[in-house]
């Protein structure tokens, strides 16, 4: 089964193979750096900011008391 799949079609020379692919693989990836965050004080949370071209991050705390 195996040789009669492989006996479809016909081998390409380099030249048609980067005819068909153009030269190059282009494999997609992200631009934005990583953000490593450091854990925020206890009753606060990160919040992303959708700002281009990468997202930013805001510290928000749900209650803050002084002492």
């Amino acid at each position: 089964m195996k040789k009669q799949i492989l006996s479809i079609g016909k081998v390409l020379s380099k030249e048609e193979q980067k005819a068909i692919n153009g030269g190059a693989i282009s494999l997609p990836f992200d631009e934005c750096p990583i953000v490593l965050l450091a854990a925020p004080p206890i009753g606060c949370r990160y919040v992303t900011v959708p700002t281009k071209p990468c997202p930013t991050y805001k510290l928000v705390c749900d209650d803050f008391t002084a002492y």
